[in-house]
């Protein structure tokens, strides 16, 4: 169990993962393997929204200069799936912190927030039982 966090920039018109790592969970930097299945997870709900967010402001007539996504994800103990007798670990809660340079206002964002989820496949394909909250940060 523990806490992800995924940052997706967008550079040069094509997206990547730029920092993925587990916190609270000593990390050893000297590894010699991937990220883990959470961390990708994430990031690709990450790339989605961001792609999402940034492809569709000109069809929205949005005025985004830039943006940055960072995603936290919290595990726990899941239901116990039918014919198991161990509860499944589990993302329980997703915190997308959009980082904006904008003149629109949080509630003009939280209505566009509303078209960018639509157009994430991977976004709408997340349990409701997973707690999604979302937060802007203006610079």
């Amino acid at each position: 169990m523990g806490t992800y966090r995924v940052k997706s920039v967008q550079v040069k018109k094509r997206f990547y993962l730029t920092e993925a790592g587990e916190m609270d969970i000593k990390v050893d930097f000297d590894r010699e393997v991937g990220p883990s299945a959470g961390e990708l997870f994430l990031a690709s709900i990450g790339s989605c929204k961001l792609v999402s967010f940034l492809e569709l402001r000109q069809k929205h007539h949005m005025r985004i200069e830039d943006a940055e996504l960072v995603l936290e994800g919290v595990t726990g103990v899941g239901e116990v799936a039918s014919g198991h007798r161990y509860p499944a670990s589990a993302f329980t809660q997703i915190t997308y912190t959009f980082y904006v340079a904008t003149d629109h206002t949080v509630e003009e964002l939280e209505a566009y927030l509303i078209h960018v989820n639509d157009a994430c496949t991977i976004g709408n394909s997340l349990s409701e039982k997973i707690q999604q909250k979302t937060r802007f940060v203006f610079f």
